[in-house]
């Protein structure tokens, strides 16, 4: 049974699977207060972003163990990152919106920059680097954890009115690790700048 098509499947699922996630992140949050149905619905889309993203790394695995990769799979997979980060910091933006305009400026607005670039300049090698790749693990896992945390802290106000410990600790370390994802970001996009700056346009 051919099955080559089951890596572009997974990463359309991905891409399938991001406004899911922003509406219930937008629906969950924009209410005001904090009740334990808004904390399922973050729980909800916590775990369907997490297994979306579980996907980045299986369709490239399947990709590979059935010989079926391709360009077209590979810049698929590369749009399918982005998209489904930047519904995830559209849909926080009620709650977080600091956290949503510090991503959209730090990831996807440099990640439209850095494509136009690599579309612009075909003569020069701008492949995501080790550093890219462990930035776009490093933001998937900061907005994964502030998606629990926040889950956590309704479902703390809803049950008790105080938010536990382990759910700030939680947050602050999602936050930490969201914000190193964003310096990150920058300082690869700068990499490719420099790198297309450095040699002349042919």
């Amino acid at each position: 049974m051919d099955l080559k098509w089951l890596p572009n499947a997974l990463t359309l699922l991905r891409i399938g699977a991001a406004p899911v996630v922003a509406w219930l992140v937008w629906t969950a949050t924009a209410p005001e207060g904090a009740s334990t149905t808004q904390a399922n619905s973050l729980y909800l889309a916590f775990w369907i972003f997490t297994v979306a993203c579980l996907t980045d790394w299986l369709d490239g695995f399947v990709a590979r163990s059935l010989n079926a990769t391709s360009d077209f799979g590979a810049k698929l997979d590369l749009w399918a990152d982005k998209i489904i980060v930047f519904f995830v910091l559209i849909g926080m933006f009620p709650d977080s919106w600091g956290v949503s305009i510090l991503g959209v400026i730090c990831l996807s607005v440099r990640d439209l920059y850095i494509m136009r670039l690599r579309a612009s300049r075909p003569d020069v090698s701008l492949k995501a680097s080790a550093a890219a790749k462990a930035k776009t693990a490093i933001v998937m896992v900061g907005l994964a954890g502030i998606l629990l945390a926040t889950a956590r802290i309704f479902g703390d106000i809803a049950a008790t009115g105080d938010v536990q410990n382990i759910s700030q600790m939680i947050a602050t370390a999602s936050l930490l690790l969201f914000v190193i994802g964003c310096l990150l970001s920058l300082y690869t996009g700068w990499q490719y700048i420099a790198a297309a700056r450095a040699k002349p346009a042919t």
